[in-house]
């Protein structure tokens, strides 16, 4: 699959009428997202049977947000979303993480959001950096963290599927 994909990307930069760049441009498309789906199912496969790897590491919290809100961008603009952007300052360069895990589960939160909002709507994304942990979270207080915010202005989940949007392949929705 990976094979598929890195050919057909370097073809798309070849010579072609636009019809088969066209053509090229939907081969990677649908490879990207079969392969995510594939890496999907894989990783919830390894969180069921504890195998999960988790690599902390340091690692560029803003490049790994810049990649992220920079992709969704181009896919949001496709359907006249606007992506509003609040990065604390405070956030520091380099925080120790696993960066591939976060840039999966932003892919994927922001994915649904502009796959779930309505054309012309706007999506906030923010990414603050919160000191002094509340005791009530069981962490030292000394701990910080880094939130993430993703909030649309789709239609939302009716209230009889949110039950379903916890349960492993569902969603409270179709989409």
């Amino acid at each position: 699959l990976n094979c598929i994909i890195g050919l057909s990307s370097l073809l798309v930069e070849t010579d072609l009428d636009e019809s088969q760049q066209e053509s090229l441009r939907m081969i990677v498309k649908s490879g990207d997202l079969l392969l995510s789906v594939v890496n999907d199912v894989l990783d919830y496969s390894r969180l069921e049977s504890g195998n999960l790897d988790i690599h902390l590491e340091p690692t560029d919290v803003e490049a790994v947000t810049k990649l992220v809100l920079h992709t969704m961008a181009a896919k949001a603009k496709d359907r006249r979303i606007t992506i509003t952007k609040n990065v604390d300052f405070a956030l520091p360069s380099r925080v120790r993480t696993d960066g591939s895990r976060i840039q999966q589960i932003l892919y994927n939160l922001l994915g649904n959001a502009v796959k779930f909002s309505e054309e012309g709507s706007n999506i906030d994304f923010s990414a603050q950096m919160i000191h002094a942990v509340p005791k009530e979270w069981g962490e030292p207080e000394e701990a910080n963290k880094i939130r993430f915010i993703i909030k649309d202005y789709g239609k939302g989940i009716p209230p009889d599927q949110l039950e379903k949007v916890f349960l492993p392949f569902n969603q409270g929705s179709e989409g």
